[in-house]
């Protein structure tokens, strides 16, 4: 398009000025999930910045951007060419929004705790209560009244980075997965008031979802089973192998990481913690050449369907530099099952 060119209308129809025809090769059942998302919008070739549209979208709804510094903070006022009979779902009740950007769960905690000034109106967009002050929190009902309990679309999992030639071994995957205490992990970030253990990929907010699916004995056996990890190992003939655990230099990840590595060195693993900084944590594990060997990543649906979590997590057409494939699976199976599955339009099924 940026050259003139226009797709035809058998792949992109606009018969008028509010419509917008897509045409598939495959049905995407999806897709009207997709669009409802916060970063799909129709621009106009004009607002069209190219790279820099980050920086200056185009403001359609109440409110616009008056300043912003990456990774540090946003402010939003109110966009006065919005007009409310337009849009009848959004409102422009409040004056100003700050955000502040890369906040750990303490600082975040400690600024609603204080409940005065600016920080009376202060909410958090994704941060917990930090594991110090969670059962503080839930034992004062004043405090309590004003947190949100519930399931978040989120599931964390621990990567075995499959780029790595010793790692294609089966029974030494097979070894870290039953070997990896979970305990420690859920005990880092405030126990079971803050996570609960899971079996598999699927949240419980995700269709799909199966609370039975245990298939490491995760949920049966939170802090692992260095014996059966150690009669892997040792059937692979690698005990005493040497494992890199790429860590969040975090207060959590501190703790979880050294109690992890812990599980790990009793199944017969030889761990060396590298610490990574919280501020570019995902990119270096999202580098196809990086050296951890096991590194942990969460990942949250999209929508309520495991097409935006086992697709992105794990097709290895998918592998790239910054992608999220952060295992680096290939495998010929799980792709052909996700090309079967994508076909299927009833969400159900």
């Amino acid at each position: 398009p940026y050259k003139g060119k226009h797709l035809p209308d058998s792949i992109l129809q606009t018969p008028d000025d509010k419509t917008i025809v897509f045409k598939f090769k495959q049905p995407h059942a999806d897709l009207p999930y997709a669009l409802a998302m916060a970063g799909y919008a129709i621009v106009s070739a004009k607002g069209d910045t190219k790279e820099k549209y980050d920086r200056a979208p185009v403001a359609a709804g109440p409110y616009k951007i008056q300043s912003f510094k990456s990774g540090k903070s946003m402010v939003l006022v109110k966009n006065t060419n919005w007009d409310p009979k337009t849009d009848p779902i959004r409102h422009q009740y409040v004056d100003k929004f700050n955000f502040t950007f890369n906040q750990q769960y303490e600082a975040s905690t400690k600024t609603l705790l204080s409940d005065s000034g600016a920080d009376q109106a202060g909410i958090s967009f994704n941060n917990q209560v930090d594991a110090g002050n969670l059962s503080k929190v839930l034992s004062d009902p004043k405090m309590k009244s004003r947190t949100v309990s519930g399931f978040q679309p989120y599931v964390g999992q621990m990567n075995i980075n499959m780029s790595h030639p010793a790692l294609k071994d089966k029974k030494i995957r097979e070894a870290i997965a039953y070997a990896l205490p979970i305990t420690p992990f859920v005990r880092a970030f405030g126990g079971n008031d803050a996570m609960q253990v899971a079996g598999g990929l699927i949240s419980p907010t995700v269709s799909g979802y199966d609370a039975s699916f245990d298939p490491f004995g995760k949920i049966k056996k939170p802090a692992g089973d260095p014996d059966k990890a150690k009669a892997l190992l040792k059937e692979a003939g690698k005990v005493g192998m040497k494992l890199t655990f790429g860590y969040i230099n975090t207060p959590e990840g501190q703790q979880y990481s050294t109690a992890m590595a812990a599980g790990l060195k009793k199944a017969g693993f030889d761990v060396q913690r590298q610490e990574i900084p919280a501020e570019t944590y995902y990119d270096q594990v999202s580098k196809l050449d990086n050296n951890y060997d096991i590194f942990h990543t969460a990942w949250g649906a999209d929508w309520p369907s495991a097409s935006t979590v086992i697709p992105p997590l794990y097709d290895g057409r998918g592998i790239a530099d910054g992608a999220q494939n952060y295992s680096q699976v290939n495998d010929p199976k799980v792709n052909a099952d996700i090309d079967r599955i994508n076909k299927i339009t009833d969400p159900v099924k």
